[in-house]
């Protein structure tokens, strides 16, 4: 980490980000390697809800940036969008009302989706509960 700033690996490469920064979409989907396409249509699906700025642009926070890069863990992994979509909804109404959906960890099981939050994991599609056996 620097000063006044984090360290974000984007596409495998560390870049550092001053903290408080707030980033376009082209910035974004260059930094978590989707297409500029794929990220609107990650807003329109409820994904992701930046904020709006100058001229009704697009602005996105670090933690828009961390949901995002796992959003594109699982796009690389073969993860249908409407299984993503429906992953990040139920994270959001299964998480204790304090957590924000960056404190969780979206993982692709197959062509699924798993959560992760402290020691429990479950599908976040269907709140089954996944044991490690």
């Amino acid at each position: 980490m620097t000063p006044g700033g984090v360290r974000f690996l984007a596409m495998g490469n560390p870049v550092d980000l001053p903290v408080g920064s707030l980033y376009s979409v082209r910035e974004v989907a260059d930094l978590v390697g989707l297409s500029p396409r794929q990220v609107r249509s990650l807003i329109v699906d409820g994904i992701v809800e930046p904020s709006r700025g100058a001229r009704d642009r697009y602005l996105f926070t670090f933690s828009d940036l961390v949901l995002l890069r796992g959003v594109s863990e699982l796009v690389s992994a073969g993860v249908a969008h409407g299984r993503i979509r429906a992953a990040v909804v139920g994270l959001r109404a299964q998480l204790p009302g304090d957590a924000a959906v960056t404190e969780a960890r979206l993982d692709a099981h197959g062509r699924s989706v798993v959560a992760s939050f402290g020691m429990d994991t479950w599908e976040p599609e269907s709140g089954q509960t996944v044991l490690d056996l």
